[in-house]
């Protein structure tokens, strides 16, 4: 078993006694391993419950471990040819049973999945473990010279380790170019899914694209330095962010007319979204770095979050927890969506600076995108458990719930196509061309299809001691959304 152990090694004996007061030792070992000679006493509800379940099995060792904060017991036997390591609790309830299982036993599901993803593998090790209710095969192989470890569920599906054959294209090319003109930059982008209605934000405006039918509809105009837009349904309103004017716009998501505007609690508003479980509306400061929560019954401001670092692009689990990117400290911060109080905060080096994050709700999984990197952390723990190569200067990734991809729009013009192998395991499926700029994307969980934005350039202009390194112009009037898909 793969467990970091507070051991206290114990040693057993042959005849196995119920009673505590009888010190444990090695069967048939006793003065050949002085390591193994060691004595301890394990509860008896413990040996009661594994000789009541296993009455031939002989113990062959023994540990005490701690796993999150409760203390269980392993205990290692061998019964006949078969060896069989166990986890119980302190009043013998058993939580993991790991067996050796001979080849042969494996089911044909596992049989192939293990031959699909490691061609002409050599098998070193199999066993089957029972976690939780749950029946799995761990198995150690030998394929191209590598030795891997791999987790297979009864069905052949893989839960950990990352197979050595190439994974597929991921088939998505470009389908369609939106030509949406005007004038000004651009940030975030967001779908309604019930209007089928794409929100583009503009310079001063926010731009409107129906996804089915390609028609443009009318602009939202009269903001200020506009960055994001999020919805509430429920109460069919809209939000958009007005990064220059300090506020947030409300307006209504049948006519699109703004219904009011309200003060921000900070500065240069950039991310906005709506949090249904607290019926809250929040803002993300980039020059406060602070979030504003504002009630969406009264579009009041309720009280002001400080994350301690320039906000990007934020998140909620649905259940009362805010997740947002901190780009300064390198960081996800975690804040109560009801009491405003940071609950926790976690680094995601080797990532640096992130911007666009994502979650995973079943696997509790976080996706946020730094420069050529993705960093996928748990969201219970914090933990990193894995990291993608990307592409460079990312602002915005998606999740598909519906096939297990990821999506990196990055600003050096390409697609990020990934593919999540298991909670853990990642695969990069396919680096898609896109357009220079177009960093910022939405996701249509229906169709599966991505949008990204951008504009076509013109020559830079000449440096000067005030801008040595000029930016190149935006070709008038070429503002546009490009569809990729299948």
């Amino acid at each position: 078993m793969k467990h970091q152990k507070a051991v206290v090694l114990v040693l057993s004996v042959l005849a196995l006694s119920a009673s505590l007061a009888t010190p444990l030792a090695w069967s048939g070992q006793a003065g050949k391993d002085k390591s193994k000679n060691m004595k301890a006493d394990l509860p008896a509800a413990v040996l009661e419950a594994f000789q009541a379940a296993y009455p031939k099995a002989v113990i062959k060792g023994t540990s005490q471990e701690t796993e999150k904060g409760t203390i269980v017991y392993e205990v290692e036997s061998v019964d006949g040819l078969m060896n069989r390591d166990l986890l119980y609790t302190a009043d013998g309830k058993p939580i993991e049973i790991e067996e050796s299982v001979s080849p042969g036993a494996l089911p044909a599901a596992v049989r192939q999945a293990l031959k699909k993803a490691y061609p002409g593998h050599k098998l070193l090790k199999a066993e089957e473990l029972t976690k939780n209710g749950q029946l799995l095969y761990e198995l150690e192989v030998r394929s191209k010279g590598k030795v891997s470890e791999v987790t297979i569920d009864p069905s052949g599906k893989i839960i950990a380790g990352t197979p050595e054959t190439a994974p597929a294209a991921s088939g998505y090319r470009l389908l369609k170019k939106h030509v949406l003109g005007g004038e000004g930059g651009w940030d975030y982008m967001a779908l309604d899914l019930r209007t089928r209605l794409l929100y583009v934000t503009h310079g001063n405006a926010v731009e409107i694209l129906n996804i089915d039918t390609g028609f443009k509809g009318e602009a939202i105009t009269g903001l200020a330095g506009v960055h994001g837009v999020a919805f509430a349904p429920e109460r069919n309103r809209g939000y958009i962010s007005n990064g220059r004017g300090n506020s947030v716009a409300v307006f209504d998501l049948g006519t699109r007319r703004i219904l009011a505007e309200v003060p921000s609690s900070g500065q240069n508003p950039d991310s906005v979204m709506y949090d249904a479980f607290s019926g809250r509306v929040f803002t993300f400061n980039g020059r406060t770095a602070n979030a504003t929560a504002i009630d969406a019954a009264t579009d009041k401001v309720v009280g002001t979050v400080d994350i301690g670092g320039k906000p990007e692009f934020a998140v909620t689990d649905g259940a009362g927890t805010i997740f947002v990117n901190n780009e300064d400290t390198s960081e996800v911060v975690a804040f109560d969506a009801g009491s405003l109080e940071i609950k926790k905060r976690w680094p995601i080096a080797p990532g640096e600076g992130p911007s666009g994050l994502a979650i995973d709700l079943k696997n509790k999984r976080l996706f946020s995108v730094c420069d050529r990197i993705m960093v996928v952390s748990d969201a219970e723990n914090g933990k990193v458990v894995a990291t993608v190569p990307i592409g460079d200067g990312p602002d915005a990734v998606r999740y598909d719930s519906g096939t297990g991809l990821i999506f990196a729009s990055n600003g050096e013009g390409t697609l990020t196509v990934i593919q999540q192998v298991s909670a853990d395991t990642y695969a990069v499926l396919e680096t898609v061309p896109t357009a220079r700029g177009a960093r910022t994307m939405e996701l249509d969980p229906k169709t599966h299809r991505v949008f990204v934005v951008t504009a076509e350039y013109g020559p830079a202009p000449a440096p000067t001691p005030e801008q040595p390194r000029p930016r190149p112009a935006v070709v008038p009037g070429s503002f546009m959304v490009l569809e990729f898909g299948k």
